[in-house]
């Protein structure tokens, strides 16, 4: 029943979830505050790609960012009236003080002289805004250097060769999987990890198991221009925009669309990101937990050579899907603000998901869990903040 649901959103997504690089909206009429965290945001996309940022990393910058924002938005609630434009004065400050520390190898002060190219940033009015701003960027810096992520740990012992466990994947063959600690980095709401519900992936040894493996072979014998399409879009790796940089794109423009406040904007975009950021970090935690082999180690250990991925096959566990935990959390938070969004949003994050069974790179209960789990991280971020109102 999954796979047709999954066929029907995907049918709805190809004509309107596209996830091409929606064009930033800037007339007088849309809200000061989504014009400057859509400056930030382009900044941040860029400089992803430019580095070749992994998933994991994009999200965790986006959180920091739009983290730093939401406090300085609320800091300045808490002080004596501003200026309007001493807010979005206080906003870039923070924002691109944090993604200078972030990119450190950028010419030093370019990133810190963003701020200081605003129109209003002379305004004497705004000194104790702009004040207020740096503190909360070091403390969201210092806070950040504290999450267990710097410096990266790149080595991790495998358990051990049993059928059913990772093994390095063809065609890298690499034998130390990607972020291997990442699953033990600090989330920002959520908690820990260890106490979020997940069902263990089906015995390697049972007809489960072996169903998963039939059907992803099959999928990927009989893939149609629509799935393989779907499967080369959601291709988002090292290099690319990342999936949490096209569910931020996405937002933006429904953001742009609904015409939501200032307050409630910052809000979502900082609800959103680090509801992505907390799920990826309890989806590494379930992968190391569990070390799922990839359906092309299956296949390879059936003798199904006729097995042929569309995608190139990630260097980490399977279980569950790093694009699904992503997809389910932001889907969440979005249809929990944003009701009316509900089927659009979730016809995306299905579609996220069952692209990476369309490429070869998953099973279907990698990336049904992996959506499940979301879920439930998206819960906990709302709960977050409803608590914070």
């Amino acid at each position: 029943m999954w796979i047709f649901g999954i066929a029907l959103t995907l049918s709805l997504c190809v004509a309107g979830c596209s996830t091409t690089v929606p064009v930033r909206q800037t007339d007088a009429n849309v809200p000061a505050a989504l014009l400057t965290l859509a400056s930030i945001h382009d900044e941040t996309l860029n400089l992803v790609r430019k580095y070749q940022t992994s998933p994991l990393r994009t999200a965790r910058m986006l959180a920091y960012l739009d983290f730093a924002v939401l406090e300085t938005n609320r800091n300045l609630a808490d002080a004596p009236p501003v200026a309007r434009e001493c807010e979005q004065v206080a906003y870039s400050t923070a924002s691109y003080t944090v993604l200078a520390y972030f990119f450190p190898l950028e010419t030093p002060g370019r990133l810190l002289s963003r701020p200081r190219m605003r129109a209003d940033w002379n305004n004497d009015k705004c000194e104790a805004a702009k004040q207020q701003a740096e503190a909360v960027a070091q403390a969201t810096i210092a806070r950040s250097m504290r999450d267990g992520a710097n410096p990266p740990k790149k080595v991790r012992a495998h358990p051990g060769r049993a059928v059913g466990l990772w093994e390095p994947t063809p065609p890298l063959f690499s034998a130390n999987p990607t972020e291997p600690y990442s699953g033990e980095w600090k989330t920002l709401v959520s908690g820990n990890p260890s106490q979020l519900r997940l069902s263990p992936p089906p015995s390697a040894k049972s007809p489960e198991y072996q169903k998963a493996i039939d059907e992803v072979i099959v999928v990927s014998a009989q893939l149609t221009t629509t799935q393989k399409d779907s499967a080369e879009k959601w291709n988002l790796g090292a290099g690319s925009v990342t999936p949490a940089g096209v569910w931020n794109m996405r937002l933006h423009k429904i953001v742009g669309e609904e015409r939501l406040s200032d307050q409630l904007t910052i809000e979502l975009f900082a609800a959103v990101h680090i509801a992505m950021h907390d799920a990826l970090i309890a989806c590494s935690y379930a992968k190391y937990l569990y070390w799922t082999e990839r359906p092309i180690t299956a296949a390879l250990r059936q003798g199904r050579i006729e097995f042929k991925p569309v995608l190139v096959t990630p260097s980490f566990p399977a279980y569950p899907s790093g694009h699904a935990c992503a997809s389910g959390a932001a889907a969440r938070v979005i249809a929990a603000y944003l009701p009316t969004r509900t089927a659009e949003v979730m016809a995306l994050a299905n579609e996220a998901a069952a692209s990476r069974v369309y490429g070869g790179i998953h099973f279907w209960f990698d990336v049904e869990e992996g959506l499940a789990l979301g879920r439930q991280v998206g819960d906990k971020v709302l709960s977050h903040f409803s608590a914070k109102r």
